[in-house]
């Protein structure tokens, strides 16, 4: 039901009474198998898998009241993986086995374990990028090794698996997550993020990210910056930069790894007014609004060292934007990044910064308000791209 519940969205003919059905069906059949008398253990990974999948449609496809059952679905999901020990490296399985395939479900098994809850943590941290709600899953609990090389992950048979494993010298050690955050933040000379692939830099990435608003809002309550503690997030977040730089082909995971890795950058120099002004939302349509007002109602910063500074992670941005094509496999959180950021162009135009935007044919508010207005109604597929149209209508009332 979680399945469906996601995959209607995808369909040129989609039918929302049948994404709803399936929203509200499994819903009803994890809350009876909740209150059965043999509750279920966070070890059968397709529970904590249809939590996450209708979490996703509750508060990214549908939204508005729905938003409710997401949240307690994600709270659902980390609870689960701590009861079943999803924190912990898979279960190592007893004795030796000479089938290739059976050493081929073994490793499938330990990936998917891993996954799942590297899907648990991302959706922590996003929720609390989106939302500003506090994160209930701590970094220190994962104690997995970085996801393997995706092109591991792709095999589609046992004897491709094993030629990629020898190919990629798999005798190596793999790379634990907290050893790499720790190597990161040291600024140790062991680190090179180049050697990570998209969904290893975006795990240490998100760290990073969430590691910023910590600062900001310290920061804020306080009045005392930590100059320390952003010098050292600055150092490390430039550590990706390279990385940044390669030609990623327009992988989804890529683009989601490049989309949050400039969005922590924008966010290092220039914080998220929401998150300062403590404004918690409990669903997307609240979030999406309250940015576009806060857009209006706070002055932007018109430092030119920050304008310089945020330029190249706005352009990211604003160039993504201009591409005309619908992007069915954009990930929603580069979607909601991307209108964030067009709303911070559209602060900087209003402030006189046009000419470091990378549109140049656009002179003045209403050009930028009527660019971020088309690039968003291409996503309208999207609950999020419908969302950020209607959230722009504030806008149009104050030019």
């Amino acid at each position: 039901m979680g399945m469906l519940s996601i995959s209607m969205q995808f369909s040129p003919n989609e039918d929302s009474r049948v994404s709803t059905y399936a929203f509200h069906r499994g819903r009803h059949i994890l809350s009876d198998m909740e209150t059965s008398e043999e509750p279920f253990s966070a070890l059968n990974l397709h529970i904590v898998q249809a939590h996450l999948l209708l979490e996703l449609h509750a508060l990214l496809c549908s939204g508005g009241w729905n938003s409710a059952y997401g949240l307690r679905m994600h709270n659902k999901s980390v609870e689960l993986a701590r009861r079943g020990g999803l924190m912990e490296p898979y279960p190592t399985q007893p004795g030796a086995t000479g089938d290739l395939d059976d050493l081929w479900r073994q490793f499938i098994g330990a990936e998917s374990h891993k996954r799942t809850l590297y899907a648990v943590h991302q959706l922590d941290v996003y929720w609390y990028h989106v939302l500003s709600l506090p994160r209930i899953l701590s970094h220190l609990e994962i104690k997995h090794d970085l996801p393997c090389a995706e092109e591991m992950w792709l095999c589609r048979t046992s004897t491709e698996w094993a030629h990629r494993a020898l190919v990629n010298n798999t005798n190596k050690s793999p790379r634990q997550y907290l050893a790499t955050v720790r190597e990161c933040l040291a600024g140790t000379s062991t680190f090179d993020a180049s050697t990570l692939d998209s969904y290893g830099a975006l795990a240490v990435i998100l760290f990073l990210s969430s590691s910023v608003r910590e600062a900001s809002g310290w920061s804020t309550m306080t009045g005392r910056p930590c100059f320390e503690r952003f010098e050292a997030l600055r150092a490390s977040l430039t550590m990706f930069e390279p990385l940044m730089e390669s030609d990623h082909n327009g992988e989804p995971m890529s683009l989601l790894m490049q989309a949050t890795w400039h969005m922590s950058m924008i966010e290092l120099h220039f914080w998220s007014a929401s998150h300062i002004n403590g404004v918690v939302e409990g669903s997307l349509d609240a979030a999406l609004a309250a940015a576009t007002h806060l857009s209006i109602s706070d002055a932007i910063c018109s430092s030119p060292d920050v304008v310089t500074s945020l330029e190249p992670h706005i352009n990211f941005y604003l160039q993504h934007l201009d591409r005309r094509a619908i992007l069915y496999d954009e990930a929603p959180w580069v979607t909601i990044f991307a209108f964030k950021v067009a709303l911070i162009a559209w602060q900087l135009v209003r402030a006189g910064f046009q000419e470091t935007m990378a549109i140049p044919w656009i002179s003045d508010e209403k050009g930028m308000y009527d660019w971020i207005k088309t690039v968003f109604t291409r996503r309208s597929h999207w609950c999020i791209g419908q969302l950020a149209v209607k959230s722009l209508g504030e806008l149009l009332v104050r030019l």
